[in-house]
């Protein structure tokens, strides 16, 4: 895993998947890390130019669903993948952060999104290492 290889176009290739039989398509957001996601992200383009021809669902992995650096909030970045055409949002270690919210104040943020978004929110996800 020490080098990017450009495999082609996101939506191009979501396409492709999506001719070849795929059931759902998962859009992994590699640039979720970012300090405010919905101000410097191409996950939501991403997602709308895909939702135009791919006709499964679309989930994204990571994506910046986090309130600890984001000014926006999980649940506003959330809307926008929705609003985009996520059809699913996958959470993965940021679950663990907003258990520690929940022991320490009794709520937390993945709370919050639930109540918006219901079993759209899918997570954790599981954490695989490469040998």
């Amino acid at each position: 895993m020490d080098k990017v290889r450009n495999l082609g176009k996101p939506v191009d290739l979501a396409g492709q998947y999506y001719m070849d039989g795929a059931d759902e398509v998962s859009c992994i957001n590699i640039t979720g890390f970012r300090v405010f996601p919905l101000g410097d992200l191409p996950m939501p383009q991403v997602l709308r130019y895909t939702s135009e021809n791919v006709f499964v669902p679309l989930t994204v992995d990571g994506g910046g669903i986090r309130d600890f650096t984001d000014a926006n909030g999980s649940v506003e970045v959330a809307v926008e993948h929705f609003r985009s055409g996520a059809d699913k949002i996958s959470v993965g270690k940021d679950a663990v952060y907003a258990a520690e919210e929940y022991v320490k104040i009794g709520k937390s943020t993945l709370e919050k999104m639930s109540r918006v978004h219901g079993n759209q929110i899918d997570l954790p996800q599981r954490a695989f290492k490469f040998i």
